[in-house]
């Protein structure tokens, strides 16, 4: 059986035995490191695949991720059934997976994935302005801004997240909300965002 101690170990053993741009090409017509974007109707190619960094990024809907990303989203299908599939792919055994350990993985799937909207969000609100302040003073490229999913933390997350159906109290378990009581005022910090280091409060 797979114990949850050497579950992260599973999935990097299954990855580095995969190329993203392989696996990709298998469902898109993938040139030149790009193809049109299939999570979102995309009139010309929008979705990026760095093998060097093995990740793709879509510029236009933001969505983002590694090799089993994709597979989950393009099949939409969860996290362990993609795992499932591409562990088969790349011969890498996958023994069952502990009862007791199964609850733990889907909480840090649940996690992640409100980590992963969380970026995308914030990415999606970078000003012009802020994203001209990273180039011209703080010297990043357009690359690193996307790759990273540096974003302008500006409020609105809890309404966002509200509605992709998270579960509010998951999202404070998560770090990116922050709860307090006495008020049904919502306190946001405007800062950049990197990556998913965000925090917003909410109040009751």
């Amino acid at each position: 059986m797979t114990h949850i101690d050497n579950f992260g170990q599973l999935v990097n053993a299954v990855k580095s035995r995969l190329d993203i741009e392989t696996v990709v090409g298998k469902f898109l017509d993938v040139r030149n490191h790009k193809a049109k974007c299939p999570f979102h109707d995309d009139g010309h190619p929008s979705l990026s695949i760095h093998p060097e960094d093995q990740y793709f990024h879509c510029f236009a809907c933001g969505k983002a991720g590694d090799v089993i990303r994709f597979v989950e989203l393009y099949k939409q299908i969860p996290f362990i059934d993609a795992l499932k599939e591409l562990a088969a792919e790349a011969g890498v055994p996958l023994t069952e997976i502990e009862p007791q350990d199964l609850q733990q993985i889907e909480k840090e799937q649940t996690r992640k994935t409100i980590l992963r909207l969380t970026a995308e969000f914030y990415h999606r609100s970078l000003t012009d302005e802020a994203r001209q302040y990273l180039i011209e003073k703080r010297g990043f490229s357009d690359e690193t801004i996307e790759k990273f999913q540096i974003g302008y933390a500006a409020g609105g997350l809890r309404e966002y997240l509200t509605q992709q159906g998270v579960d509010l109290t998951e999202a404070v378990e998560a770090g990116v909300l922050k709860e307090c009581g006495g008020s049904s005022a919502i306190t946001s910090i405007c800062a950049l965002s990197f990556q998913m280091s965000f925090v917003e409060t909410w109040c009751n």
